[in-house]
Order: C-alpha cells, then structure tokens, then sequence
C-alpha cells in the first residue's frame, strides 16, 4: 500500500511510485496549484479574534475591534507572539472604523480568523457614501456613509431586504485624519470649558463643555457651533466624561488629510489648580 506510516527506528525503503508522488506535489505547491488553507483569501491580514458578543457569529460578520485578548503584562512572551484581539458588538460612536470581518464561523467566546486589513466581502445596507462602517448592534452588515471601509464594488441586486453583497478596503481606505485631545490638570469639581474653532477658515461660535459631559454631549455641542463645517460623519469625539478621562476629537471624512488647529480655550473650570488643556495629539501625516 502506497504511503503507509512507519514507527521510530524501523529500516526504511521508499518505494519509486511514493516519492515520485511526494515530488509530483511538492511541485504542485511550489507552482501555486496547491494553496495552504490560511491563503484562501490573498489580500487580506487576518489575526485571531475572540467573540465576546455572546451569540454566534457565521462567517462574514462585523466585529467591533475593543482590545487584546493577551495582557503583555501577564505574558508579554506570548503577547509579542501572537496577535488576538477582542471583538464585540459594534457601537457606530465607539467603534467607527475599528472592526473586523470574519472569515470563520465563530461560536460565543470561542475564537477564529478575522480580516482586520485588505479585500473583505461583507453585507452592506442601501445607504449612500463611498465608504462603509459599523451600525450600531449590528453583526451582519455595514451601513455605507463618509467614514470606514472604502467600498470598492457593491452587488446591484438584493440579497436580502436593504441589503447588498460588497468588497471593502479594510484599513487605507481613508486619507490620514487629525485627531485633538481635550484634558484637565488639577482637580476640577466643576464649571465648564469654552473652545472657539476656525475650520478651513471659517470661524465657529463658543462651544461650551461642561463637567462631567460626555463625549456625545461634546460632539454634539461642538458640531452645533460648527454646523457650517461640521456634521456628525465629519466629527468622532471618544473617551470622556471630562475631567476623569480624556476626550479625543477626531476630524474625518471631507476633513480626511486636513490640518485641523487647535481652538482658543477660556477656563470656566472650578476647583484646585484646575486648567483645561488641549492639543493636538495626532495630525495628517503621522497616523
């Protein structure tokens, strides 16, 4: 019999017939006509992802990008070995361009290989905008706009009600964005923050940040005093409510690749020492 196993230490002679089919599909590999299973999607960068949805995910599914499953600080070995990230239910405010696309079936908490960069097929919904990201609690498909993924094709036909077969760019899909960073020193017990924009020239009016706002309360209130300017596609605001956690506001979309200057900052902070401070933490050119 052809291929039969043989046991540690046994004398071994290997028939002509094995090893011509041995290299018969050595050859075939190296000229590309056998593919490892991990390339079934070229293209593409696909680390391990652990489901932290709590329901079972089909392949194809968005998952919101929400940390590392290895602590560096428990194993920093392994951490540096591998890459596992946590994935959970999106949140269109949280998580907007950090997600990942399955390319396995992945059971509740179980683990399995996502796309988090390249070409990703995905279900998206009939919006418009050239670009696609995640929808608040949802798995199953992407909701087209002016941030995310960059759609590169979408299927004219339905595959189900509002939803449609697409390929999306996943990471370098959009240019470089600006990001600033709203802080406090000191310890404020109250009272607010005043910021005066000027966005590609056009002056906005004072945009009042309170303690303890959130970071939605802050994106809406700095879009209302930039509505010439601003919208909520174009701004992300994350992190807060000041001053326990830092607040950082993102410039996208139309405003991808643009220097985006700080505003003029008035104190209104109550409390110790206390003073706002605001800076640029990340500008075009150096993501």
């Amino acid at each position: 019999m052809p291929f039969e196993r043989v046991s540690p230490g046994s004398p071994q002679r290997i028939p002509a017939r094995d090893w011509n089919g041995l290299m018969d599909m050595a050859r075939a590999f190296s000229s590309g006509a056998l593919d490892p299973p991990t390339q079934r999607m070229s293209g593409s960068w696909g680390p391990r992802v652990r489901n932290a949805t709590g329901s079972d995910l089909p392949v194809g599914s968005v998952l919101a990008i929400t940390g590392s499953y290895l602590d560096p600080s428990q194993n920093l070995g392994e951490f540096q070995r591998k890459i596992v990230l946590v994935g959970s239910l999106p949140d269109s405010d949280a998580h907007a361009g950090k997600f990942v696309i399955t390319k396995d079936a992945i059971p509740a908490s179980k683990m399995g290989e996502c796309i988090v960069m390249g070409v990703a097929p995905v279900l998206v919904d009939n919006g418009d905008g050239d670009f696609a990201d995640v929808a608040t609690g949802q798995t199953s498909y992407l909701a087209r706009g002016t941030t995310g993924a960059k759609v590169l094709w979408a299927d004219d036909t339905e595959y189900e009600e509002d939803r449609f077969w697409a390929l999306v760019a996943i990471g370098g899909g959009e240019e470089c964005e600006c990001v600033h960073e709203l802080a406090t020193a000191g310890s404020p017990s109250g009272g607010s923050i005043g910021l005066t924009y000027t966005i590609q020239g056009t002056a906005g009016s004072l945009v009042t940040v309170n303690h303890n706002h959130s970071a939605t309360t802050i994106r809406d209130a700095i879009v209302a005093g930039n509505s010439s300017k601003l919208t909520n596609d174009n701004l992300k605001v994350y992190g807060g409510p000041l001053p326990m956690v830092s607040v950082y506001i993102r410039f996208t979309a139309d405003l991808s690749g643009l220097f985006i200057p700080v505003p003029s900052v008035s104190n209104a902070l109550t409390g110790t020492n206390v003073s706002p401070k605001y800076g640029i933490f990340q500008t075009p050119g150096w993501a």
